[in-house]
């Protein structure tokens, strides 16, 4: 059975670099018929589970790893209990796909409840990937100390390891450690694990290894932009490029347009709007021809990215043709991301036209956003079509239409007031208010009162800076309409 597995890694890692997903399914049927031919079923039907993977839902793969499980029950022979500890960790993942995390966790659980004591290294190495993707699925529960809990128990059982497949899940967890502990805001501690990850990897040739050691590159430089200066950010992302600008594994050069990016933001946040854009074209000059959907994704952020800093640097006619690129490349596209990244480039357009004095187009662009995402359920798609109508509002006030632009905050209240989520409270009471001021400016003064009154109402207790100034605002903006008096 040994063969058969190295047959599938084999296929495997020639799928990972970029293979054809046609080459690796009819691999793995032929696999599953060399299995059922030499009398190895529980491996037939892994792999007949690993076809329903690469055709179907989450759901139905599932299923079909449940087969091999089952069939593992009340055995002690290796030759089926070893594609049941696969198929384990491959459930695992697939519920965590599904977004059942803390289901995910439990499987994982089950694989070190029964294969944890294992001495034999096929068995070691699954209990170590269901560590790290144990690691995966509670960071994605939103439980990063857990995580990292998950990921010290693989240092702990296998980081003296010195097999191939162990040292490049050892590599995952300090790489995946050094995450967590970002999203935990312990950036120190993820720097240290980063340059532990450099110390131990940095100089491998392995390809899984090499991922490692530039993922673990990436996560340092932008720790290192939390706690220290842009410059040392910056330069740990010219030194991802440096290493692996030239690397062809998909994997490597989606960490290369991960640096180009990170560094475009971090020139941003330093005020150097121009060389963003230029590392944002980095990015593109190398990846905007790539089919990946990885690196298809972080070409249309640095798309999305470069029309913001262009919008910074005072080029609203460049932002203008950036945001057109987006919609150019990725306009159909159905993936979630690409999809935000879209609506991204459409309110960035608005806010250019608006930069350019061009109204009559900034509000049909609005318009635009709102036809084709209106009824998006992500939160961050609904997160823009509530600035889009805000924007609209806004800018019909500055144009002294402020009927039109009641009615657009009144949209926005209709459609994101009694939201859950926190960043549309932000965009409700700020149209509440500018509700209030148009209320006022048209001489309807009861109702821009009624308007006031009801920021204070619905936000006058909560904590959260952004809400606060939006009562504040609307408390002092109130005496003008009691009062006649022109607001300033």
């Amino acid at each position: 059975m040994a063969d058969l597995v190295k047959q599938y890694e084999e296929l495997k890692a020639k799928c990972d670099g970029g293979a054809k997903k046609e080459v690796f399914v009819t691999g793995l049927k032929e696999l599953e018929q060399e299995a059922r031919a030499a009398g190895a079923k529980a491996w037939a039907l892994f792999f007949a589970a690993k076809v329903v993977e690469a055709q179907s839902e989450p759901g139905a793969a599932i299923q079909a790893h449940d087969k091999v499980i089952a069939l593992a029950a009340g055995t002690k022979d290796p030759a089926v209990l070893l594609p049941c500890a696969w198929s384990l960790v491959n459930k695992g993942c697939f519920l965590g796909l599904n977004g059942k995390h803390l289901e995910a966790v439990a499987v994982f659980d089950e694989v070190l409840s029964r294969f944890g004591d294992c001495t034999e290294t096929p068995f070691r190495v699954q209990v170590a990937k269901a560590l790290v993707n144990k690691g995966y699925a509670m960071g994605r529960a939103e439980r990063p100390l857990g995580a990292i809990v998950a990921y010290d128990e693989v240092l702990r059982r296998f980081g003296e390891a010195t097999e191939p497949a162990l040292r490049e899940q050892v590599a995952c967890a300090l790489a995946s450690k050094a995450y967590a502990l970002g999203r935990a805001g312990k950036f120190l501690e993820a720097i240290t694990a980063c340059d532990e990850v450099l110390k131990r990897f940095g100089d491998a040739k392995e390809p899984g290894l090499r991922e490692q050691a530039a993922w673990a590159l990436v996560s340092k430089g932008y720790a290192l932009g939390q706690v220290r200066t842009h410059l040392e950010e910056i330069a740990v992302y010219d030194e991802v490029v440096r290493q692996f600008g030239d690397a062809k594994e998909p994997a490597l050069r989606e960490q290369v347009a991960k640096a180009c990016l990170n560094k475009g933001n971090a020139l941003g946040r330093a005020d150097k709007p121009l060389e963003a854009v230029a590392a944002y074209d980095e990015a593109i000059r190398r990846f905007g021809d790539a089919k990946e959907p990885p690196l298809r994704e972080q070409v249309a952020w640095a798309l999305a990215y470069k029309v913001y800093a262009l919008g910074r640097a005072g080029k609203p006619l460049g932002a203008i043709t950036a945001c057109d690129e987006v919609l150019r490349r990725f306009g159909d596209a159905k993936e979630p991301t690409l999809r935000e990244q879209v609506v991204t480039a459409l309110f960035y357009k608005g806010h250019a036209l608006g930069q350019a004095e061009t109204h009559i187009e900034e509000i049909a662009v609005y318009d635009e956003v709102l036809r084709r995402f209106g009824d998006a359920a992500e939160p961050a798609v609904r997160e823009l079509v509530a600035r889009a109508l805000f924007n609209k509002g806004h800018t019909l006030g500055d144009v002294g239409k402020q009927l039109e632009a009641i009615a657009a905050y009144d949209q926005l209240l209709r459609r994101f007031g009694d939201a859950t989520e926190p960043a549309l409270w932000d965009w409700a009471a700020r149209a509440l208010f500018n509700k209030g001021y148009a209320l006022t400016q048209a001489g309807k003064r009861v109702e821009a009162v009624a308007a006031y009154d009801e920021v204070v109402k619905r936000f006058g207790d909560a904590t959260d800076p952004a809400l606060r100034e939006s009562v504040s605002r609307a408390v002092f903006y109130k005496r003008y309409a009691l009062g006649g008096e022109k607001a300033p």
